[in-house]
C-alpha cells in the first residue's frame, strides 16, 4: 500500500509527468515500459496502464505537442495513414498469384508495398534426359487483420471499451452492500 502512495505522490510532480510522456513516445507507445523506466521497475502492466491513462488525461497539451512532433517527423497526415491502412486491409492475394521475377518489377507501387516478404526460387531437375524447370514463389502480404485493428484504433472504435477497462474500483471504500452488489453482478 505504501508503494502505491509513493507512486501517486511522484506522479503529481509535473517533471515526472513530462518524463513519462516523453518516455512513452520515445519507446514506441508502451505504457508499461514508460512507467517502469520512470517510476517503478516492479509495477504490473495493468498498474502501468492505469498510471499512464491518468497522466495522459492531465497532460493533454504536452501529449498533443508530442503527437504533432511525431507526425512531422513521420511526414504523414492522419488522412494518409488511414488511406495506407485501408489499402493494407484490402490487399488481395490474387494480385500476386503467378508472380515471376520480371512481373514483380512491373507491379504498381501500391501493390508492391503490400508485400512483406517475397522469395522466388528456380531450380532445374533432369530425369531421363528431360529437364524440367521448377519455380517456387513464396509471398507474404501485409497482415489484413492487424490493419483493420489499427484502423479501428485510429478511428476510435475502441475508446468506450478502453475507458471501461481503465475504471478501477477501490474496494477499501466500499461498504458491505456495495460489495454484495458487485458479487451478485458477477454471478
Amino acid at each position: 500500500m505504501e508503494a502505491t502512495n509513493k507512486k501517486d505522490r511522484s506522479i503529481n510532480k509535473m517533471s515526472t509527468k513530462l518524463m513519462l510522456v516523453d518516455e512513452y513516445f520515445n519507446n514506441g507507445l508502451s505504457a508499461t515500459k514508460a512507467v517502469r523506466a520512470v517510476i517503478d521497475k516492479e509495477c504490473t502492466a495493468h498498474e502501468a496502464n492505469n498510471i499512464m491513462a491518468g497522466v495522459m488525461k492531465t497532460m493533454d497539451d504536452e501529449v498533443k505537442d508530442r503527437q504533432v512532433t511525431a507526425q512531422a517527423i513521420a511526414g504523414i497526415t492522419n488522412k494518409e495513414l488511414l488511406i495506407e491502412l485501408v489499402g493494407m486491409m484490402r490487399a488481395d492475394v490474387r494480385d500476386y498469384v503467378g508472380l515471376t521475377e520480371e512481373s514483380v518489377k512491373e507491379l504498381s507501387p501500391d501493390k508492391a508495398k503490400r508485400i512483406q516478404r517475397l522469395s522466388i526460387k528456380t531450380s532445374e531437375v533432369t530425369v531421363n534426359g528431360v529437364t524440367t524447370k521448377n519455380t517456387i514463389t513464396d509471398i507474404q502480404t501485409v497482415d489484413r487483420l492487424a490493419a483493420a485493428k489499427e484502423i479501428g484504433k485510429h478511428i476510435g472504435f475502441y475508446q468506450k471499451d478502453n475507458a471501461q477497462k481503465q475504471k478501477v474500483i477501490n474496494v477499501e471504500k466500499l461498504n458491505v452492500e456495495n460489495i454484495n452488489a458487485l458479487i451478485n453482478a458477477l454471478e
